[in-house]
């Protein structure tokens, strides 16, 4: 309990030491994506599609809380399930090299898929809400003939 006095001489006081560590101020940025332009959709089966990121969080990789990839059709609206996870753990949808800051994510594209354009819209979220840029590229499943 503090007690005031006009003369500004305070009888009891307390006092204490706060200590505030960690709190991330840069976005993550991403430094470079790669999808191919376009695929042939196949007569029969599937093929497997990688699409990857490569990001970095100066206030360090752990404090990347995700890579996302918005798939959106250009003739319709955005796919179902969008927006998607990319991994960065060895595993996990498609990815070869876990903690090498390469996300990745595998679409399969099949006889089924229609013939179009989609735009893909890449980004990252850390772990305190920041945004990076997003980056756009476009991606086409065109015909085999």
């Amino acid at each position: 309990m503090i007690t005031p006095s006009l003369s500004g001489n305070n009888q009891n006081f307390a006092q204490a030491i706060i200590t505030q560590t960690g709190v991330p101020i840069n976005a993550p940025e991403i430094l470079e994506v790669n999808n191919p332009t376009e695929v042939e959709r196949p007569s029969n089966g599937e093929i497997l599609v990688p699409f990857t990121s490569k990001v970095r969080d100066i206030d360090g990789q752990n404090n990347i809380e995700g890579v996302f990839l918005r798939l959106i059709s250009q003739t319709s609206r955005e796919v179902a399930n969008s927006p998607f996870e990319l991994f960065d753990n060895g595993n996990s949808g498609g990815d070869q090299i876990a903690s090498d800051s390469v996300y990745t994510v595998t679409f399969p594209v099949s006889s089924n898929n229609e013939l179009q354009t989609y735009d893909i819209l890449y980004y990252a979220k850390d772990k305190s809400g920041l945004v990076s840029d997003t980056v756009r590229t476009t991606f086409s499943i065109v015909d085999n003939e």
